[in-house]
């Protein structure tokens, strides 16, 4: 979702002229900028996502459980869902309505938020990631809510 969303904004702003200035959107400095940091963010995904599945793929030949690198799997969960709402944002930032009325980015927009609090939600799986660094047990559900 975070790369689609670049990807469309990216299009939109480099083939869209704002008609008030005979200018393209993408001759605005801030809207690059915006483009720019998307494009970072993006890219933060890939080595770890790679890394990741080069840990699956050793853990899966040697019969291994998986879940050995359930935090890792957990914390990049979380980053990537971030990364998307952040790079949907800005492609409806640049968009202008245009974003919100046609094309893909509205549904983009929505897909990206839904992985925020598809389980585990990022607030609980910061929980777990904050538990493991503190060496609490990762129970599910504790009385009181704690």
């Amino acid at each position: 979702m975070a790369r689609a969303a670049l990807e469309k904004a990216t299009e939109h702003l480099t083939g869209t002229i704002h008609r008030d200035f005979n200018r393209k959107l993408s001759d605005y400095q801030v809207l690059r900028q915006q483009l720019g940091q998307s494009k970072i963010l993006v890219e933060s995904l890939r080595p770890w996502q790679i890394e990741l599945a080069r840990r699956l793929d050793r853990l899966q030949a040697a019969g291994e459980p998986q879940g050995q690198i359930w935090i890792p799997l957990t914390e990049f969960k979380v980053h990537a869902a971030e990364v998307a709402n952040i790079s949907a944002r800005n492609a409806l930032d640049v968009s202008g309505g245009y974003g919100y009325k046609k094309g893909p980015l509205e549904r983009i927009f929505r897909d990206a938020r839904a992985g925020i609090g598809m389980g585990p939600s990022n607030n609980i799986a910061r929980e777990w990631i904050g538990k493991t660094l503190v060496g609490l047990p990762l129970e599910l559900f504790e009385a009181g809510g704690e």
